[in-house]
């Protein structure tokens, strides 16, 4: 038989041991717990990354104009050539990541009901995606716009940023 200090470590080893497992499973539940009150991450319009875009086109009842990003700045291409105003850059790149308030699956016979028949903008970034702008949203100030076969709910603002002149989208000199 074990003398008796020797069964009093024992124990205590073994109540020491429960409490520090009893400590770790409440750990993990209150970060378990702490996880799923977060809100999930915002869906964005596009998962393309801002500063991989280095090309746009936009086709309005104006025309068709052309961007190009050379040397970290944004230039006016086509129908006329000139810089860019930043407003009108950081407009277009935003775009791409912008938070999307509603979406649902693109269903052509359903078109004109968010404006998407006959669309007064469409924007390409890069080689590979296109949003088509549609109709303003009734209720709470956004716009529906077509991206693949998904019409989204996206803010109002990127149209009037990117609906224009290519005069318009000049940037304007300095002091002038």
């Amino acid at each position: 038989m074990a003398p008796p200090l020797a069964q009093h470590l024992c124990r205590l080893r073994r109540r020491n041991l429960a409490l520090a497992t009893l400590l770790v499973l409440l750990g993990y539940g209150v970060y378990g717990v702490e996880r799923a009150q977060r809100p999930p991450p915002p869906v964005t319009l596009t998962d393309l990354d801002p500063s991989a875009i280095t090309s746009a086109q936009i086709r309005t009842d104006y025309g068709t104009i052309e961007l190009e990003k050379r040397d970290q700045e944004w230039r006016l291409v086509a129908p006329i050539q000139g810089p860019v105003a930043e407003l009108r850059s950081q407009a277009l790149l935003a775009l791409a990541t912008t938070p999307v308030r509603a979406s649902l699956p693109y269903d052509a016979a359903r078109a004109v009901e968010f404006g998407l028949d006959t669309p007064p903008m469409r924007v390409r970034l890069g080689e590979r995606l296109e949003v088509v702008f549609g109709a303003e949203a009734p209720l709470d100030g956004g716009r529906y716009v077509r991206v693949g076969e998904r019409v989204q709910l996206i803010n109002l603002r990127f149209y009037y940023y990117l609906n224009g002149t290519a005069e318009g989208f000049l940037a304007t000199p300095a002091g002038g």
